[in-house]
C-alpha cells in the first residue's frame, strides 16, 4: 500500500508543481523521538528531482495523534529546515541518512532549551 501510494506520488509530482507532504518516520508517534526513516522521500526526491525541506515538530503526535482524524491543542514549535537536494554521487541510504542527521540535530537542540 506504501509502495502504491508512493506510485502516485511520483505520478502527481511529474505533472504538477504542487509540494508533497510525507513523514519520513512511516507515521506519527507522541513519544518525541526521531524515528528510523522511511527511503521513500529519498525515492521521490531522485525520481522528480524536488528537493526535500525538512519540518521539525516536536511532539507533533500529541496535535495530531497515530490512528484518529482529531486535532488536540498543544503549544507546538516548528523548525523548517533547508533544502536538501538528492546529488547524483549519493544513494538513497545516504540521502536519508543527511537529513536524518538534520532532524536529530534539531530535537538535541529543542531538548537543550
Amino acid at each position: 500500500m506504501a509502495a502504491k501510494s508512493l506510485r502516485q506520488g511520483v505520478k502527481f509530482a511529474q505533472t504538477h508543481t504542487s509540494n508533497i507532504l510525507i513523514f519520513p518516520e512511516g507515521g506519527r508517534f507522541i513519544d518525541g523521538a526521531i524515528h528510523p526513516f522511511l527511503q521513500g522521500f529519498a525515492f521521490l526526491a531522485r525520481t522528480t528531482g524536488r528537493p526535500v525541506v525538512p519540518v521539525y515538530m516536536a511532539y507533533n503526535g500529541l496535535v495530531y495523534p497515530p490512528h484518529t482524524f482529531f486535532i488536540y491543542w498543544h503549544p507546538l514549535e516548528v523548525v523548517i529546515g533547508p533544502q536538501f537536494v538528492y546529488h547524483e554521487e549519493e544513494n538513497d541510504e545516504e540521502f536519508v541518512a543527511r537529513v536524518y542527521a538534520w532532524f536529530v540535530h534539531e530535537a538535541k537542540r529543542e531538548k537543550n532549551k
